[in-house]
């Protein structure tokens, strides 16, 4: 559908109470976002810490982050990049 976006609400908490680990939820979401898409995330300070390095080094334009009284909140868009292919040598 045209203009049709996902937006995931991603509590880091729950990858801990159901014990996964935060890295395989990100590379998932990022996956199944579309570019444009957005994500919210809402946890302790260093688990939303965790999760922005992780969107930012698959490039996902980061929007919003704060945090009092040890929780934070963090906004995030996914941008246009994709990982260059690198060819192997001959």
């Amino acid at each position: 559908m045209p203009g049709c976006q996902i937006n995931f609400w991603l509590d880091a908490h729950a990858c801990v109470f159901f014990r996964c680990a935060v890295l395989p939820v990100v590379v998932e979401v990022d996956r199944v976002v579309r570019p444009g898409g957005g994500i919210i995330v809402r946890d302790e300070a260093g688990a939303v810490g965790e999760v922005e390095k992780l969107l930012r080094s698959l490039h996902w334009d980061v929007r919003l982050t704060f945090s009092k009284n040890d929780e934070g909140v963090l906004y995030a868009e996914k941008s246009d990049w994709r990982p260059e292919l690198i060819e192997e040598p001959a």
